[in-house]
């Protein structure tokens, strides 16, 4: 998709043209411009030459159903993964990819072996949740199961491939089409943000007055082992982090979530469990515990079962708030930390 030419295409019709193709695309999630009925043959002709809507992709389901995976090839032949998670409660999240590659180079991620490509165009982050709202709605069709409305996309997770805030403006521009009424309509508070710790991104998300929930790609409690997983701790120490973060805070109000994926013998210690406690002690943090996913040709391993029991353990006794995130896509290789491509 490259709706950017929409406007080109469309500049000699009146302004509600424009607005009913974004509809067609936004709302009604068409494929083919043939399926706007209401525009004149001619335009359609011209619109499905100069401003397709196709999206290349390769789709694996998981075994129980609750996940699918997408590789999408943009137009330089680049790819990219996507993945939808179908939760019990009805929710439909999107775990998007905001660059090609990723220039972090955490030990834990298969993304950060790939290097850093180039960043995606708003199109392209968008066409990712414009892909499986796309799937779910063929889906509801064929089930037959309209009488509540088209199954869609309830929420979204910027915790895919890459940094978001090293592609800061055009997640904001994704964000807020994804947000807007006349578009996806999907709540602001449905709509995550996951960084590293980029301190600029995270200042000038506090200053955007977008109410998106933010998540800190923690990993470990103290600054020693965090620069042996995450190099960018170098530049951004834990403890600058932190601060950014309670500064955010205060000017939104809104709590924080910080991401701690849990590694044998390197940071599900009790002892860093113990550190932990320190840092996640105040009101608004809230702690998501991942279970370490299976990365090709990593030295990493999966905590065991016992062990991270014992992490909760201390945890609980200290009324931390925590949750262990439930584990979509494993098998699928479409868990965190998961996406990787071959380009």
């Amino acid at each position: 998709m490259d709706l950017e030419k929409l406007k080109e295409v469309l500049k000699d019709e009146s302004k509600y043209r424009l607005k009913e193709a974004r509809d067609f695309v936004f709302v009604k999630f068409i494929d083919n411009w043939n399926q706007a009925t209401s525009f004149s043959k001619d335009l359609r002709d011209k619109l499905n030459k100069e401003c397709p809507l196709e999206i290349k992709a390769d789709v694996l389901t998981s075994r129980n159903g609750d996940s699918i995976k997408a590789k999408i090839i943009l137009k330089d032949n680049v790819e990219i993964e996507t993945v939808l998670m179908k939760h019990k409660d009805g929710r439909n999240t999107v775990c998007v990819s905001c660059q090609v590659g990723c220039p972090m180079g955490c030990l834990f991620c298969a993304t950060g072996t790939m290097g850093f490509i180039r960043n995606l165009t708003v199109d392209e982050i968008l066409e990712q949740v414009v892909f499986f709202n796309r799937h779910l709605k063929k889906t509801t069709l064929s089930e037959q199961s309209e009488s509540n409305g088209l199954n869609r996309v309830s929420n979204v997770t910027f915790m895919g491939m890459g940094e978001p805030f090293l592609n800061y403006d055009n997640v904001l521009k994704a964000i807020k089409v994804l947000n807007d009424a006349n578009a996806f309509n999907i709540s602001i508070r449905n709509i995550s943000v996951s960084t590293c710790g980029v301190i600029e991104g995270i200042e000038k998300l506090a200053n955007s007055g977008l109410q998106v929930n933010l998540a800190i790609s923690l990993h470990a409690p103290n600054n020693k082992l965090r620069e042996q997983l995450m190099p960018i701790n170098k530049r951004y120490p834990l403890d600058k982090v932190l601060k950014a973060v309670d500064d955010y805070i205060l000017k939104t109000k809104r709590k924080v979530m910080f991401e701690y994926v849990l590694i044998k013998d390197i940071n599900d210690t009790d002892e860093c469990a113990k550190e932990l406690v320190e840092l996640m002690h105040k009101k608004l943090y809230f702690l998501n515990l991942i279970t370490f996913n299976t990365v090709k040709g990593s030295q990493f391993q999966a905590s065991s079962n016992n062990r991270i029991e014992t992490f909760k353990k201390i945890l609980k006794k200290e009324k931390i708030n925590f949750v262990q995130r439930y584990r979509f896509g494993d098998d699928i290789q479409a868990a965190c930390g998961q996406f990787v491509t071959g380009k």
